[in-house]
């Protein structure tokens, strides 16, 4: 949800949540352990986002270090490192930059 006057996002979940995306059940730190091991990650925050049909889709969220840049490459670098390290199931649908995680 957006807030309609700052415009941030609002995430209502746990920290620890458990996601089942694709049937596969696993918690956010995994995903942690993976993407902040690459150098143009400075922070992440991996959530659900359930569909009208309550269909799961894990999507990430990256706070980007300085001097890099967020672009498909990196999305794609990020997926990847993902799949190689956890699964195909852990791939996030949705991988989207922000300025800042609580």
């Amino acid at each position: 949800m957006i807030n309609p006057i700052t415009k941030n996002w609002i995430i209502n979940c746990r920290s620890d949540e458990t996601l089942n995306p694709k049937g596969c059940r696993f918690g956010p730190s995994e995903i942690y352990n993976v993407v902040e091991t690459l150098p143009e990650v400075l922070d992440c925050l991996c959530v659900a986002q359930y569909g009208k049909d309550m269909e799961e889709r894990a999507v990430l969220f990256l706070k980007i270090r300085k001097g890099y840049t967020f672009n498909e490459d990196l999305v794609s670098k990020v997926k990847k490192i993902i799949e190689k390290e956890c699964s195909f199931q852990h791939v996030p649908e949705v991988v989207l930059e922000v300025k800042d995680i609580p």
